[in-house]
């Protein structure tokens, strides 16, 4: 435990890294991420980390703005500062952290980029005609088939696809949430050719998508295969396209969220991007109620006084023209219950 109010950000971004991070099971390249965020503070600013005040992080992250960072990087920072300075009021390095007197919405961020299903396909079927493009065909399929992140299905292992039930099993993936997920059938002829030629290729690799020199391939190599595509498609359009489809085709939200791998449902939600179509089809079920025969509630009415008359007893020679007393007050029921 540090001296209240003494110490510079850097000096205490260790202690941070060690017990903040690594306790909580985050991987090693969250914190590459984060050391910038705090540099850029110290960059700004060097004070102790006592002496930040509500008014000098607000002026921070508007200059990050002022240099034409993009909102959600803005956001970014955001989070990574205010993590830093919850840890510090833990552990006694600050009072209070400066972000209880600091109020900031977050931007909005625009739905993903999906393009349609048969697009999709298009793209995984004309991959780019390369050496390794069987490779690269698969990976891309399994992406677009799962909807799985770029370093998830990198990071597969050749056990990690069952072919038999038709799964794939992600482990040690962003926010340590282990999933299986199932893959059609018709994509099991695809994957077992590719699996022969993984076999000849790279014999003992145990990776699903092995690199070159057979070891475990990096996302960003794979992203490489998009380069002529750069500005329109992406990886992620495939990760996109694929939940997007699941949640058009009427799929529960926490079940797209548990295929997709998210903390929140609310982060499904953005893969819903309405379009005109999606309206008019709403606009289109309103009016169908227009065309719905109304209700015809005398007919209703008296059906139901029949059935009461033709069901009651038959006792001490009274008829369904004459019916019991027990009869007539049923019927003064519905008469009263059922609207004229």
């Amino acid at each position: 435990m540090g001296v209240l109010g003494e110490g510079g950000v850097m000096d205490l971004w260790q202690a941070f890294a060690d017990e903040f991070i690594f306790l909580r099971g985050n991987k090693s390249q969250t914190i590459k991420k984060y050391i910038p965020c705090l540099r850029t503070l110290v960059a700004y600013k060097d004070l102790p980390v006592g002496g930040y005040t509500p008014e000098i992080l607000t002026g921070h992250f508007a200059q990050l703005g002022r240099e034409g960072r993009k909102a959600t990087t803005v956001d970014y920072h955001y989070a990574v500062v205010r993590s830093f300075f919850s840890w510090a009021e833990k552990r006694a390095h600050v009072e209070k952290s400066p972000f209880h007197d600091m109020h900031r919405r977050a931007a909005e961020q625009p739905a993903p980029r999906a393009v349609s299903w048969n697009e999709a396909l298009a793209s995984v079927e004309n991959c780019w005609g390369r050496l390794y493009s069987q490779r690269d065909q698969a990976c891309a399929l399994l992406m677009l088939l799962t909807g799985a992140r770029t370093s998830e299905v990198v990071g597969r292992r050749v056990d990690d696809l069952d072919l038999t039930e038709m799964t794939v099993s992600f482990s040690n993936t962003k926010g340590r949430k282990p999933r299986v997920v199932g893959i059609p059938v018709w994509s099991r002829e695809k994957f077992e050719h590719y699996l022969e030629w993984r076999g000849a290729m790279y014999p003992e690799s145990p990776w699903l998508f092995p690199s070159n020199t057979g070891e475990q391939m990096m996302a960003r190599t794979f992203s490489k295969r998009f380069g002529e595509y750069k500005n329109t498609f992406t990886p992620y359009t495939l990760r996109h396209s694929a939940l997007t489809k699941m949640i058009r085709e009427g799929i529960p939200l926490p079940v797209v969220s548990t295929v997709a791998g998210h903390a929140n449902v609310n982060t499904t939600m953005r893969y819903w991007n309405a379009s005109g179509v999606d309206l008019r089809e709403a606009a289109e079920s309103l009016g169908q109620y227009e065309e719905t025969p109304r209700f015809d509630w005398r007919r209703a009415r008296q059906e139901r006084i029949m059935r009461i008359l033709e069901t009651q007893p038959q006792k001490g020679g009274y008829s369904a023209a004459e019916p019991t007393s027990a009869a007539r007050r049923q019927v003064r029921g519905v008469r009263q219950r059922v609207r004229p």
